[in-house]
């Protein structure tokens, strides 16, 4: 089993870090889509997992649901921030359980496929890769397809018997 010090830490760690690129990309980069929502959730979901179960034998379940966990405090603390609200998250939720889900398995894959990785160097690989993936996300500028759209009401009446009605 784990102690709780690791439990503590498999939390924390995700946690700060998530939070700090979550900063980074919504106040930093200021253009943010697939790195906030996909990748960011699958690189805690496989922290997690990697931290409780390196040299350990922390069963599957439990550290798919640690990595759910850290997903929720990770909103949690967006929330206290302000940096997102509650309807987001509920946007949101369905693809950052997703995306944690398919980190937790890469994490597991990680430390328990065949051949063993090096967990503590993927860790960091997979710690770097938000931001620079962020990064890179920001500085692709794709032109935005924009046209011009006009609406107008023509009503047959004078303008004395529509202000009238209007006010």
């Amino acid at each position: 089993m784990y102690t709780r010090a690791r439990k503590i830490l498999a939390i924390a760690t995700p946690c700060v870090l998530g939070w700090f690129f979550a900063y980074m990309a919504i106040d930093v980069f200021t253009d943010y889509g697939f790195g906030l929502f996909v990748w960011l959730p699958t690189v805690m979901g496989a922290l997690t997992t990697m931290i409780i179960g390196f040299k350990n034998d922390a069963p599957r379940n439990r550290s798919r649901n640690l990595s759910y966990l850290v997903l929720l405090i990770f909103c949690l603390g967006l929330l206290t921030f302000a940096w997102e609200g509650v309807i987001c998250f509920l946007m949101a939720a369905p693809m950052g359980f997703l995306f944690t889900y398919i980190g937790h398995r890469i994490g597991w894959l990680i430390i328990h496929g065949k051949p063993k990785g090096n967990p503590p160097l993927m860790m960091l690989i997979l710690a770097i890769s938000v931001p620079a993936f962020m990064a890179f996300e920001n500085s692709v500028k794709i032109p935005d397809h924009l046209r011009l759209v006009r609406t107008s009401i023509e009503i047959n009446a004078p303008a004395e018997t529509v202000w009238k009605n209007v006010i």
